[in-house]
C-alpha cells in the first residue's frame, strides 16, 4: 500500500530549505531578521524532510507498479534525497555551533553548504519529477 502523503509532505521541506538559504545569503548583509528567518526556515525544512523521506521510502513499490520506472531511478532520487538531508542537516549543526557569531571562514562554510544543498534538493527534485512524469 502506497504512503499518499509523500506527495503533500515533500513541498514542505523544499520551500523552508530555499527561503531558509535565500535568508542566510541575505543576512550577510542584514544579519538580524533573516538570520532568525534561516534558522527557522533550514531548521524547519530539515525537520520535514524526515517524514518526507519516510513516506517517499514506504512508496517505492506503487511507484515501480503505478509509474513503469526502473528501480535504478528511485534508488538516484532516494540517494540524492539522503544527501541533500545530510548536507542541510551539517549546515543547521554548524549554523547552531557557531549561532553567536560566526567567524568569515565558518560563514562561507555556511554559504557553501547552502548552495550544495540547494544544488542537490533540484536534482533530487528533478528525480522525482522523472518518476511521476517520466
Amino acid at each position: 500500500m502506497p504512503d499518499t502523503l509523500h506527495p503533500v509532505l515533500l513541498h514542505f521541506p523544499i520551500v523552508m530549505l530555499i527561503v531558509g538559504s535565500i535568508s542566510l545569503w541575505i543576512a550577510v548583509w542584514k544579519p538580524d531578521f533573516y538570520n532568525r528567518l534561516a534558522n527557522f526556515m533550514l531548521v524547519g525544512g530539515v525537520i520535514t524532510m524526515v517524514p518526507t523521506m519516510i513516506t517517499g521510502m514506504r512508496s517505492t513499490e506503487y511507484a515501480i507498479e503505478t509509474f513503469q520506472v526502473e528501480e535504478e531511478l528511485i534508488l538516484a532520487h532516494q540517494n540524492a534525497s539522503f544527501v541533500t538531508f545530510g548536507v542541510f542537516l551539517a549546515l543547521v549543526i554548524l549554523k547552531l555551533i557557531f549561532r553567536k557569531k560566526p567567524n568569515r571562514i565558518v560563514t562561507g562554510i555556511l554559504l557553501a553548504l547552502s548552495i550544495i544543498g540547494i544544488v542537490m534538493l533540484f536534482i533530487s527534485s528533478d528525480y522525482g519529477g522523472r518518476i511521476v512524469y517520466g
